[in-house]
């Protein structure tokens, strides 16, 4: 090319032609470097992202690097290959390094043409590639799109573009959305949620009392489609969380919270209103279905179909036991013949890919391969007809095993109604050592030709011996099962066939764990760090009625495999329902279960371990008893005589803060088991210690109690029973005169005149008093202080005072009971102490302050008589 370039050009040109070559080389070689350079990236949010050499790639470089996505969600990758991509076959290699769906650590290499898609298991993956220093062609570019996570088996999730999550349901279950709880600061969620079934027409968001998110600042907002057919969209904050009914199948949330407070969140339940009258289908994408049993299904339009319909669904049966399908048309089945299409898209016998296009009235059956179909139906905007309709047969592996890795229930079932000329033989197990025993539930309908047609389930009894069950007829009784393993055998005859067999599985499951007869806090732990390949199932449980809830307190040390290893916390909430909360990675935030019982399971792959996990357990009490209003007296008493295995746990209270302690005065018959009921009183002293003091037999003595509160709690077991206990509640009642005294610093006298100082009468209990009297006047010389004969303090309770004499000295003299004498203080001052404790009170003191100035006893003075003669 450049010669002839060079032959029919002008000078000119052809040196800008070999500039341009030049500088092409030189690009290319840049960007080779960049490349070769590069270790890989983290991508930091969920999209498709593309992956590429440089076209066409460099000779002699060798490449290494790792990609990966930073979001939990993001469980798996798929990787599209650009139908581009070529290397030299020989020499120039691609390598990508993964983990696959069975967890385990491979690679596939590419080199020529053909590369084809791969499917990777977790969220990274390392690509290594190599030329050699001949030929360069295009290499390699593919898209890798992340999986997320299903919520189970019955949705599945996806994340758009803008970072809103969207589940779709594929059931007409209700669900249960909730956030977070207490959720987290500058929280930004985005969620769609969607019934695929055409049947569901409205939805009712119902939601917990619990809800609450702080009023100012923290928001949910649900669009939706209202009952009028309008887009709408409602607010909630605080604490004002109404139920909401929505029209149609899909709802939209914002959830945003700032900076500040954190509250619960919000938990709502979804329940959905179906049409009876109409069809499974759906319109405008692709929508999943997956049938969950070995029976036969019905595929159908909706009759007479819609102008301008789009309909694209897939089918698949979720058993293992399905080797195939058989597509049986309905003979109604009609379509217009030149316009509208039903296509069907199935693996043929040949394990090849194949398609089926119906139109008009041509409907022939058609046989699957495999477990899955997929369907496209499109009709234009003017003539319709009846539709389409097909049953689903599944063609089931007349001999196979199913093992099931966890501990659910499963459904175990033949076709309904079977075929003839059955002859079945499967095995069941659960491969968790937890399950001791399982039992076989019938569902009524189960039926079979009673003279020929027989289902045996062969099994493990109570006594450890092999058994086997025959069922004929309707009679199917449930069965129980020792061991974690049966096999059955079904066989039908060329005759009648009826509906069948269906039965469930339910697991005897024997967990680990703990049940506690006791109130306290117990830490539940891994071992740390944990092993591979565990898989834990445990109960812990509080014995004590009294129990009302659990706080589950994670240590910040928490931590598991993000992607693999999980430990999920399953309760019954407060309205009965299930609940659950599944914790990975090091997100563990705490959890409050409103019930006295969890089951606790933990699984480990065999890759990573951590420290695993490490939690607190509170209980929380469900308190009866009394706030007693006013200061009267009130009797608290068991019931007469008591009952076996009581569990009571009480609070009393009197509301008034008047009431400054309390005496307990028990009833002379009070007696109860001595050696196994007990009887415990719980306070709080005037140091603010804690104070349990516990009765049995009948030994019930009296008890003062410091404070407002008391709680009682009081256990019997199930043997010798008594009278009970029976005590008066008697408040000691605070005078709020002793408000004001003990607030008084004392008095300063600005004459020469006597003055009374008392206390109240009676005074009060628990006082401590300083006050300080003074007289201005410089020209007092002394103080006299005469009692009042009624003055009298209790025994331990104590009048101080203290003053200073002539020579500065600090003197005090002290004062109880009804010993009250004059004193003289030297000076105009004096400080009083006055103490009381919470015993017994008395009249008080009262006494005179009489001051004596420098001139009194001149005043006094009458004179002389001198009986000398001298000066």
């Amino acid at each position: 090319m450049f010669k002839s370039l060079k032959q029919s050009a002008s000078p000119m040109m052809q040196r800008t032609c070999l500039l341009l070559i030049i500088l092409c080389g030189v690009l290319n070689a840049q960007s080779c470097s960049s490349w070769a350079q590069s270790s890989g990236a983290t991508w930091y949010d969920t999209n498709s992202h593309v992956v590429e050499s440089p076209h066409n790639y460099c000779g002699s470089h060798s490449v290494d690097q790792t990609y990966s996505f930073s979001s939990t969600s993001v469980i798996g990758m798929t990787v599209q290959f650009d139908s581009q991509s070529t290397t030299e076959s020989c020499c120039d290699r691609l390598v990508l390094e993964y983990t696959n769906s069975n967890g385990q650590a491979t690679s596939q290499t590419y080199a020529g043409t053909g590369f084809s898609d791969l499917t990777m298991t977790g969220r990274s993956f390392t690509l290594t590639f190599t030329s050699d220093h001949s030929v360069e062609l295009y290499g390699y570019k593919f898209t890798v799109t992340p999986v997320f996570e299903l919520a189970s088996s019955s949705d599945s999730s996806s994340i758009s573009s803008s970072g809103e999550i969207s589940r779709t349901w594929y059931d007409t279950l209700s669900h249960v959305v909730e956030s977070s709880h207490s959720y987290a600061n500058s929280e930004d969620v985005r969620e769609s949620y969607t019934y695929s079934s055409g049947s569901v027409v409205s939805m009712t968001l119902s939601f917990d009392p619990q809800s609450e998110t702080e009023s100012c600042c923290d928001r949910l907002t649900i669009t939706y489609t209202n009952a009028s057919g309008q887009p709408a969209s409602q607010t909630f904050r605080g604490t004002e969380f109404s139920d909401l009914v929505v029209s149609g199948r899909t709802f939209s949330l914002i959830f945003h919270s700032d900076s500040s407070v954190v509250k619960y969140g919000y938990r709502f339940t979804v329940t959905p209103t179906e049409d009876a009258s109409s069809s499974s289908t759906s319109t405008g994408g692709e929508t999943a279905y997956t049938w969950y049993d070995t029976a036969s299904h019905i595929v159908e339009s909706s009759h007479d179909y819609n102008d301008n319909e789009n309909v694209q669904e897939s089918y698949t049966f979720s058993s293992l036991f399905v080797t195939g399908m058989t597509l049986h048309f309905d003979a109604q089945s009609q379509l217009e013949d030149c316009c509208d299409h039903l296509t069907i898209n199935y693996t043929n016998s040949n394990g090849q890919s194949a398609s089926q296009v119906f139109n008009g009235a041509n409907f022939s059956d058609l046989v699957v391969s495999g477990r899955t179909f997929s369907l496209i139906f499109t009709s234009d905007h003017s003539v319709t007809k009846y539709g389409y309709r097909f049953t689903v047969t599944p063609v089931v592996n007349s001999s196979d095993s199913e093992i099931w890795n966890d501990v659910a229930v499963h459904i175990v079932e033949s076709s309904h109604s079977y075929f003839d000329n059955q002859s079945i033989s499967q095995t069941y197990s659960y491969s968790s050592s937890y399950v001791s025993g399982m039992t076989l539930r019938f569902d009524p309908q189960s039926e079979t030709e009673s003279c020929c047609d027989s289902l045996i389930i062969n099994y493990t009894d109570s006594s450890g011996q092999s058994a086997s069950m025959e069922y004929r007829g309707n009679n199917f009784p449930d069965l129980l099962i020792s061991g974690r393993s049966f096999s059955l055998n079904f066989s039908s005859d060329h005759s009648v066939v009826k509906y069948g067999y269906k039965f469930t599985v339910i697991p005897t499951i024997e967990y680990g764990g703990e049940t506690w007869d006791d109130v306290g806090v117990h830490i539940v732990e891994s071992s740390h760090d944990y092993s591979n390949n565990q898989d834990i199932y445990e109960r812990y449980s509080y014995s004590r009625n009294i129990v009302a809830g659990i706080t589950l307190q994670f240590d910040p040390q928490s931590l598991t495999e993000n992607c693999c290893d999980t430990l999920t916390i399953e309760y019954v909430g407060t309205d009965g329902s299930p609940g659950f909360q599944t914790y990975r990675g090091s997100n563990f935030s705490d959890l409050i279960i409103p019930s006295k019982t969890f089951t606790l399971h933990f699984h480990s792959d065999h890759s990573v371990i951590y420290y695993g996990y490490k939690f607190t357990m509170t209980p929380t009490f469900a308190y009866g008893g009394e706030t007693w209003s006013g200061t009267g007296v009130h009797v608290v008493e068991s019931s007469h005589a008591y009952s076996h295995l009581q569990d009571v746990l009480e609070r009393y209270t009197y509301s008034s803060l008047l009431v400054t302690s309390m005496t307990l005065l028990f009833d002379q018959q009070s007696s109860i088991e001595n050696c196994c009921d007990s009887l415990t009183i719980d306070y709080v002293d005037s140091n603010g210690n804690p104070v349990s003091q516990e009765y049995r037999g009948t030994n019930f003595s009296d008890l003062i109690i410091p404070g407002r509160t008391f709680t009682l709690a009081f256990r019997s077991d199930y043997s010798v029973t008594g009278y009970g206990y029976r005590f008066s509640v008697i408040p000691t009642v605070r005078d709020p005169r002793c408000d004001g005294w003990k607030s008084s610093p004392g008095e300063t006298w600005s004459d020469g005149l006597p003055h009374t100082v008392a206390s109240i009468h009676n005074y009060c209990d628990n006082l401590e008093i300083d006050q300080v009297f003074s007289y201005v006047n410089e020209d007092i010389s002394s103080l006299t202080l005469e009692f009042n004969p009624q003055s009298e303090i209790a025994a331990t309770d104590y009048l101080h005072m203290i003053y200073q004499t002539e020579t500065g000295n600090q003197v005090t003299s002290t004062f109880t009971g009804s010993n009250f004498e004059a004193l003289t203080i030297p000076g105009r001052t004096f400080e009083l102490r006055f103490t009381s404790d919470n015993q017994t009170s008395a009249f008080g003191y009262v006494f005179t302050v009489t001051p004596t100035t420098r001139c009194d006893p001149w005043l006094a003075s009458t004179g002389e008589t001198w009986n000398d003669t001298l000066s």
